[in-house]
């Protein structure tokens, strides 16, 4: 009887710990930072020039080492060279660069994350060639 109570509590502990750990849900992800959207798993509309700016990843949750596309909506400009600089924030990774293609009215860039903790803050910074475009946006990359 105290063998079975054994093996029944390492059990219980067990799946208890894999419920917790492998069965995060989406929302979940949003972590300790204060991010007024969390792009990693939802839309994010951002103010920009008069205009609401939608920005999206194509797969959700955003995760590490996973390719993905971000396409933003809505922006309004003649661009020579739309880019982006990516860099973590709680962590340096170095800049990643990415060139955006306008695709019918939408903006899409190819992006893979790396990320060292469980959580990795990363800006988003457009340019126009090497001229700023004073917009940026957040997205919390989960392992």
């Amino acid at each position: 009887m105290k063998k079975k109570l054994v093996i029944f509590t390492i059990l219980f502990t067990v799946v208890a710990l894999f419920l917790l750990v492998f069965n995060k849900k989406e929302k979940d992800i949003k972590t300790e930072f204060s991010l007024d959207c969390y792009l990693n798993i939802e839309n994010c509309e951002i103010s920009y020039k008069d205009k609401q700016v939608l920005f999206s990843f194509s797969n959700k949750p955003v995760r590490a080492m996973t390719p993905n596309t971000l396409k933003i909506s809505n922006l309004e400009g003649n661009f020579t060279n739309l880019n982006a600089k990516i860099k973590g924030l709680n962590m340096n990774m170095g800049t990643l660069k990415t060139n955006f293609i306008k695709k019918d009215e939408i903006y899409e860039g190819e992006l893979i994350f790396s990320s060292c903790y469980k959580d990795m803050l990363y800006e988003i910074s457009f340019f126009d060639d090497e001229k700023p475009l004073n917009l940026k946006v957040f997205v919390v990359i989960t392992l």
